[in-house]
């Protein structure tokens, strides 16, 4: 079984927004493109007005608003960040919220690229301009290995 990242909040405007929005910044989390971006640039983010400070201390996931990026807590990068390290590279981002304060979260970036949608079994939405995005159900092909901690498809932007 397949399991996909969501923020669970139930809450709306609990996103964060990344302060640089570089093709530079997309292309090394989205496409694993080796471009040093991390060496010259801190990453930083605005919270959302609904992530409050008492939320965003009991979440240990957030979503980039627009970017298919995973953001992890510390605690889920101190108990898991080991387990992990095949999987994900960690990069710390700054999170401010409305009241100024911020917090320490990091980006991963995910290391395992593959085509793994069945894109001819899988769902997608028809836009008004005739082309399709990816939609519910989405289904991974059988031969993928499920022991793939965290893999993003080649031809789509989501983490699964």
């Amino acid at each position: 079984m397949w399991y996909y990242l969501y923020s669970s909040t139930g809450k709306r405007e609990v996103k964060i927004e990344l302060e640089s929005r570089s093709p530079k910044l997309y292309d090394f989390f989205v496409h694993n493109n080796d471009n040093g971006i991390t060496d010259y640039i801190r990453l930083r983010a605005k919270a959302q007005n609904g992530l409050t400070k008492k939320l965003l201390e009991s979440l240990d996931y957030l979503e980039v608003l627009n970017w298919n990026i995973p953001v992890f807590s510390g605690r889920f990068v101190d108990k898991l960040g080991d387990s992990l390290k095949n999987s994900l590279t960690f990069f710390p981002c700054e999170i401010s919220i409305a009241t100024g304060e911020s917090y320490t979260f990091y980006m991963a970036r995910v290391l395992h690229i593959l085509p793994v949608i069945d894109e001819e079994r899988s769902g997608y939405m028809l836009l008004t301009d005739g082309s399709k995005i990816l939609d519910e159900p989405v289904i991974i092909k059988p031969e993928i290995d499920k022991l793939l901690l965290i893999v993003r498809d080649l031809n789509s932007p989501i983490p699964v």
